[in-house]
């Protein structure tokens, strides 16, 4: 397929990015908006209880799937992180809520989820995330560029949300 050069090569490329962009986003909002919503109807005390078999609560499997995603998202496009130290030391990975020297408000993190959210949209569509240095995962995998951890994160949230769906059903 033959594309055009210049200016229009570059406008081609930016519609088929917007357009991809979208799409991630849509399942973005669309996966965000159900792991918020699993909280419904929910105490205090059920997002906090870590049932038997379970490492973690509901409450951390939210914050955690919003923190980690941050970090695979801001840090490699030369972003400050968008949410306080604080998440880091309660959601990064092989951390517990049984470590817990403070209970996170569970309102301040469901919110924090949305406003990361609307950010990230917000700096998609300012093209203030195109620059993106490979991110190395644990497991080998490389992010090269941001539509590809966005798409990652998006798994990543959904399989927490799945976790929180069976965390549900014990507390």
């Amino acid at each position: 397929m033959l594309r055009p050069s210049g200016i229009l090569g570059r406008i081609g490329t930016l519609r088929v990015d917007i357009m991809r962009y979208r799409a991630l986003l849509d399942q973005t909002k669309s996966i965000r908006g159900y792991l918020l919503r699993s909280t419904k109807g929910l105490s205090e005390e059920q997002l906090l209880c870590i049932p038997d078999g379970f490492k973690n609560n509901i409450l951390w499997n939210i914050g955690h799937s919003i923190t980690d995603n941050c970090s695979m998202l801001y840090p490699p496009t030369g972003k400050a992180l968008p949410l306080p130290d604080s998440y880091f030391q309660w959601f990064a990975p092989e951390t517990s809520p049984a470590d817990w020297k403070e209970v996170p408000d569970s309102a301040e993190v469901l919110q924090a989820g949305r406003d990361v959210l609307e950010k990230l949209v917000d700096d998609c569509a300012a093209d203030r995330m195109e620059e993106y240095e490979p991110l190395e995962l644990g497991d080998g995998a490389v992010l090269n560029n941001i539509a590809q951890a966005i798409a990652h994160c998006n798994i990543h949230e959904a399989i927490h949300l799945g976790v929180i769906m069976s965390l549900r059903k014990f507390v």
